[in-house]
């Protein structure tokens, strides 16, 4: 088990010495994938829960506030996803070594790291689906289509 592993006491052998090296790399990765999953959770709940309450139920300019302060803050709660996933694959590569024979511990790094080239790939290739540029914004009449500017106009 994990905790027998980690226990061990070093008597100078080179393979305890490597688990113990392991085992502490093993816990330091899921200190960091703690403290980056609740940083993204905390984060991600009080924009959902506080962001679209300003939104409509806030004063004359809240929901330009409240869509601004989302924009700002999602590249936080992106970052700090990011690096608990990393710390996550580190840690199960260091875990795959403490644990398993040499041949085993490769064939799963090699998954591991297969996967994670395969889930930058896709994850980069929906953030540009979904990316825009604030500056070509504009929310003239000239840019909504004939019938929403009817609308609009007859419901003012």
């Amino acid at each position: 088990t994990l905790n027998s592993i980690t226990n061990m006491v070093l008597d100078g052998s080179e393979k305890q010495s490597r688990v113990r090296v392991f085992a502490d790399m093993y816990w330091v990765f899921t200190a960091a994938i703690f403290a980056t999953s609740i940083h993204t959770l905390f984060c991600t709940i009080l924009c959902n829960v506080f962001g679209p309450g300003l939104a409509l139920r806030g004063p004359l300019g809240s929901m330009v506030r409240a869509v601004n302060g989302m924009f700002e803050e999602q590249y936080s709660i992106l970052y700090s996803f990011v690096l608990s996933i990393v710390a996550f694959a580190l840690m199960m590569t260091v875990y795959f070594w403490m644990v398993m024979t040499t041949i085993g511990a490769a064939i799963s790094t090699i998954i591991v790291v297969s996967s994670s080239f395969v889930w930058y790939h896709y994850c980069v290739r929906i953030v540009n689906r979904f990316q825009w540029n604030e500056t070509s914004i504009s929310w003239g009449k000239k840019d909504m289509p004939d019938t929403v500017y009817r609308k609009t106009k007859i419901m003012t």
